[in-house]
């Protein structure tokens, strides 16, 4: 179990970050395909809730863990020095 839970927390969540976003349309069908993909590795009933998986495997929802990239990625952006592109991008006026 412990290396599954390492498997999912490397490669894997990047893979399956990138074939949700590019693949499916809607948020609801990304969540979807996620849970049912950990309920078949962890081989339990489709009836036993999401969040329990989640806890189980210590994860949280998709669009949590975008978020958090997001956050991080806008955080390492600002310390960069100013005269970087990408900072200046990030901090231009948008219209």
């Amino acid at each position: 179990m412990r290396l599954l839970h390492q498997l999912l927390e490397t490669n894997l969540n990047v893979e399956l970050s990138f074939v949700l976003q590019n693949y499916s349309a809607h948020k609801r069908c990304r969540e979807t395909v996620h849970n049912h993909f950990m309920k078949h590795t962890l081989h339990v009933r489709k009836s036993v809730p999401d969040g329990v998986v989640l806890c189980e495997l210590g994860r949280v929802p998709l669009q949590l863990y975008w978020q958090k990239m997001l956050l991080k990625y806008v955080s390492r952006i600002s310390e960069l020095p100013p005269d970087r592109l990408v900072k200046r991008l990030l901090l231009m006026p948008h219209l």
